[in-house]
């Protein structure tokens, strides 16, 4: 019996910091973050992580640059991000500090002589030249004589600097082999748009990066089956959509993976609502039922049109998925209310199961239903009390 397996995995999903003093909750970044703040909160928000910048611990820094990527506010702090490049000699701090000028080129290139400097530098590390080489590239201010700076990198151990490293190598050199393909898909987990530059100017069909990605998913390097999925979720194929619920997900049974996966399916839901609905027939302890019952979850009361239902009409399997599902919104509203946009909401739902979460465990005929029924009847109740 798994039944509290789903919601450890679902609170180490929802619980991503949004620590910087500048948030107050993870809706606030959210908005921030999407874009849909407003003008003056855009501002202010800015602001306070433009200071955040400044501090010394690398996960302050790294929290900021995020949240200033995500949101497009880089262009007021390019300078900022020059000065750690060039000065920092943290590897980490440089490395997250790349990123950012890598995915702002138009911006970047006006330091172009900062990034020069440190190409001819006789002391500048080798990675800082190859990241520097990387930014010129994706400004489209290199030509060929720049390999010469990313074939250190080209085999890198460090996964996330031969990503890049192939990926520029593949601007650089137009129909560049297979063998970079799997570099460029970790790359997309940094910079989609660069990864997808690089993936095209390999001349490789779609069809041949769709079987990578599936083969990916299945791969035993975390990072790679991450960025596999996250591709997958933006495609929006279906037929690759499919492969998330697929069973063979056993052979990489851990929580980031399953968590990635409903991520993926929940921004495809109009698409794959059919199938997710299929996957809760399935046995609850298979991973394709763990990550429909992850995907649910995450949409939390607008699952219940779907659940609720089930409760007093499905199989075993059905009913006991529907309660894992009511069991981890409780969870995740239960460690971060500000995870859905209206908690008062999903709470006034939730109140509402209550009966018919009863009712199944009354009626069930098995063990496994009564006591995934006894597991969601008592996380109700303490939340629902404030227990």
């Amino acid at each position: 019996m798994k039944i509290t397996v789903i919601i450890t995995v679902l609170l180490s999903a929802v619980s991503l910091a949004f620590a910087q003093d500048c948030f107050s909750s993870r809706q606030q970044r959210y908005t921030y973050e999407q874009g849909l703040a407003s003008t003056v909160e855009n501002y202010r928000i800015t602001s306070c992580l433009k200071k955040e910048l400044a501090k010394k611990d690398y996960q302050s820094f790294s929290q900021a640059v995020s949240s200033l990527r995500k949101s497009n506010n880089l262009k007021g702090v390019i300078h900022l991000l020059i000065d750690v490049f060039v000065n920092s000699k943290d590897p980490q701090t440089v490395f997250t500090a790349a990123t950012a000028l890598i995915s702002a080129p138009e911006e970047s290139i006006a330091f172009q002589k900062d990034f020069i400097n440190e190409l001819t530098s006789p002391v500048a590390p080798d990675y800082k030249k190859t990241l520097a080489a990387v930014v010129l590239i994706a400004a489209e201010e290199a030509n060929g004589s720049y390999t010469a700076f990313l074939e250190p990198a080209l085999n890198a151990k460090d996964k996330a600097l031969e990503a890049y490293a192939c990926g520029a190598y593949s601007l650089l050199v137009p129909g560049t082999s297979e063998k970079y393909l799997n570099p460029i898909i970790r790359l997309y987990a940094f910079d989609k748009t660069f990864a997808q530059k690089a993936f095209a100017s390999t001349g490789l069909s779609q069809s041949v990066l769709n079987a990578r990605l599936v083969e990916d998913y299945y791969s035993q390097e975390q990072a790679l089956r991450l960025a596999a999925i996250e591709w997958i979720g933006d495609s929006g194929n279906k037929k690759l959509l499919v492969k998330l619920l697929s069973p063979q997900v056993s052979k990489t049974k851990e929580g980031p993976t399953l968590s990635a996966a409903a991520n993926a399916l929940l921004r495809n839901y109009a698409a794959i609502s059919v199938d997710l609905r299929k996957a809760l027939k399935k046995d609850p302890a298979s991973e394709s039922a763990t990550v429909a019952v992850m995907t649910y979850s995450f949409m939390g009361s607008r699952s219940y049109e779907v659940i609720t239902p089930l409760l007093s009409k499905g199989s075993d399997n059905e009913i006991s998925n529907a309660l894992r599902i009511i069991t981890s919104i409780t969870g995740i509203l239960d460690e971060d209310p500000s995870y859905y946009p209206n908690p008062g909401l999903e709470k006034q739902r939730l109140t509402k199961l209550i009966a018919p979460v009863a009712q199944a465990g009354k009626n069930a005929q098995s063990a496994e239903v009564k006591l995934y029924a006894q597991s969601a009847a008592k996380e109700l109740y303490r939340f629902l009390n404030g227990r």
